[in-house]
């Protein structure tokens, strides 16, 4: 399967990404076991690891975006939404995120919850960035 996302690890020890359904956290070091689950209910699009907070972040074509532990337990589960999740960021504190989508940015807590929702009307938001 492809891979569409990466990220480090906030100690540059390991990296995730997404292929598929899964998101898999793979070590860098040789010994070291990956750890893999399956995230979601169709393709994964993009993924992102928190270096202050170490919790992963998950959108793709089943409209939703998930908040995981570094294990794979989930934290949160937004409902589907009408489009896929294209574009998402941690912020670099880790109090929250935002979720892009087809004209449609969320602002989220860390725990998932949506605070501020914009609708830019300029077609799917396939980047995001904190300034």
């Amino acid at each position: 399967s492809p891979i569409f996302c990466t990220c480090w690890s906030a100690d540059n020890d390991a990296i995730l990404y997404c292929t598929g359904k899964y998101l898999v956290v793979k070590p860098l070091s040789p010994n070291a076991k990956q750890n893999s689950w399956k995230a979601h209910d169709q393709i994964i699009l993009k993924c992102d690891w928190n270096t202050v907070n170490n919790l992963i972040l998950s959108g793709g074509e089943d409209c939703r975006y998930k908040v995981w532990d570094i294990v794979g337990r989930p934290l949160y589960a937004s409902q589907a939404f009408e489009y896929p999740i294209t574009s998402l960021a941690w912020a670099p504190d880790g109090s929250n995120f935002a979720v892009g989508s087809y004209n449609t940015i969320r602002l989220c807590d860390s725990a998932g919850w949506c605070h501020s929702v914009e609708k830019p009307k300029d077609g799917s938001v396939f980047g995001l960035s904190w300034s």
